[in-house]
């Protein structure tokens, strides 16, 4: 699979004008990880004390190479475990202002925020928001954490 994955860009990049500079930079360094271009270490083997170099890897989380088979697999369980009908996501954004008081008293903002946007949701169907007819299903996802299990950026207050 990753060499698949390796391949489609290699094969297709050129031919990606609209792609940022970043963009562009991010895919050279997939292609090029732990091969030559990449700085390597010396490596000396117990055994037969030969050294080998080691070419350090890109450590991009999306990258076949250093992580991209843990990212398929799991993308593949969440496909399965989706129903066969149409998905919207929404995002419900506290304003800045609000942060330092939700970070004090947690539970009663948080409800509050659930229920603000469940009658939110349920009001806009009853209403055919764009033509939808029907009784939503939803759930709520929390975002406050990061994965380094920070606040986001800006929860304490701009920074």
């Amino acid at each position: 699979m990753k060499n698949e994955i390796l391949r489609i860009i290699r094969d297709n990049i050129t031919g990606m004008e609209n792609l940022t500079d970043y963009e562009k930079f991010m895919f050279y360094r997939i292609l090029n990880c732990r091969t030559e271009p990449v700085p390597g270490l010396k490596s000396k083997c117990c055994e037969c004390g030969t050294y080998h170099t080691v070419y350090k890897s890109c450590k991009r989380r999306l990258c076949p190479v250093c992580n991209g088979s843990a990212s398929i697999k799991w993308i593949a369980k969440r496909e399965a475990e989706l129903l066969p009908t149409g998905y919207f996501m929404l995002t419900f954004t506290l304003p800045s202002e609000l942060r330092s008081l939700v970070l004090y008293n947690n539970k009663r903002c948080y409800n509050m925020l659930f229920k603000c946007v469940s009658q939110t949701i349920n009001n806009q169907i009853k209403e055919g928001f764009r033509g939808f007819k029907g009784i939503p299903g939803f759930f709520c996802v929390l975002h406050t954490w990061d994965q380094r299990l920070n606040f986001h950026q800006g929860c304490m207050g701009e920074q």
